[in-house]
């Protein structure tokens, strides 16, 4: 961290297949996880702080957490912003990634081996046009060609603002609207870093978070036992119906045996 934690908040602004599948005609559904929302770890700014210039949250919920069927596409993830205390008015970007794991419990990583291994599903700028008051979910549309298997949810969440609370700030103690910042005359008051929380709940090791100044983090994350409540959207998808059309199949020596040989299939 640098050593000016006057606006740390400087911008927390908040936006409000598969091989024999396809989704045509399926309803949409949504559940609440906890239920009731409650939130068992009280608030936190992740998934969707600005506190540090680069942040991301990884976090796990099991197919039965969200009471997912096996073969259900994800189409939305929302997460409920309990608390905005008057956030400044410059944008900042954000992505979104998804896949299936084989635990849910998060390990001590780094976030670009988890990206590389995910597909991203939703990526965008957080605008002043988004910005909600308190108690509120916040919904970000997800576009997915992973069909659920039953195994656990893996999200990844990052926020790029770019660098760093050291440079100047609007007479608020927030970074100015314009590009670069303009500074205001006269010292700053102070920003904080939970202008914006989100409601959590408690699993042990259930999510893992990295922050950093100037550079996106490229070091091992801190796993933690509270990971964002969610509201998930998803659609089931429907299987094709009947067998493949049937094709050709051709030898290149009338015998197969002992002899080497190509097979190859026409008609596809």
């Amino acid at each position: 961290m640098v050593k000016n934690y006057v606006s740390r908040s400087k911008c927390l602004l908040l936006a409000l297949t598969a091989v024999l599948f396809s989704v045509v005609g399926n309803a949409q559904t949504f559940v609440i996880y906890p239920p009731g929302n409650t939130p068992t770890a009280g608030d936190d700014r992740s998934p969707l702080g600005c506190w540090f210039g680069y942040e991301r949250t990884q976090f796990i919920y099991t197919a039965a957490e969200l009471t997912l069927p096996v073969g259900s596409i994800v189409t939305d993830l929302g997460f409920y912003l309990n608390t905005v205390n008057t956030p400044p008015g410059w944008d900042y970007e954000y992505k979104i990634y998804l896949r299936e794991v084989p635990g849910a419990t998060c390990v001590s990583s780094t976030y670009a081996s988890l990206t590389g291994a995910s597909q991203q599903v939703a990526s965008g700028s957080i605008t002043v046009a988004q910005v909600a008051s308190g108690g509120a979910w916040i919904f970000f549309p997800i576009s997915s060609t992973l069909v659920t298997t039953g195994q656990p949810l893996e999200f990844l969440v990052e926020t790029n603002w770019a660098g760093s609370a050291s440079t100047c700030f609007d007479p608020d103690g927030w970074f100015g609207n314009a590009t670069p910042p303009t500074c205001g005359n006269g010292a700053p008051s102070l920003g904080f870093s939970n202008s914006t929380l989100f409601f959590q709940n408690a699993k042990t090791a259930s999510a893992q978070r990295w922050t950093q100044d100037n550079n996106p983090p490229t070091t091992n994350g801190a796993v933690t036992n509270s990971r964002p409540n969610v509201t998930v959207g998803y659609v089931l998808a429907t299987p094709c119906i009947g067998p493949p059309v049937g094709t050709i199949a051709v030898a290149s020596a009338p015998s197969v045996c002992p002899i080497p040989f190509n097979l190859s299939v026409t008609g596809i």
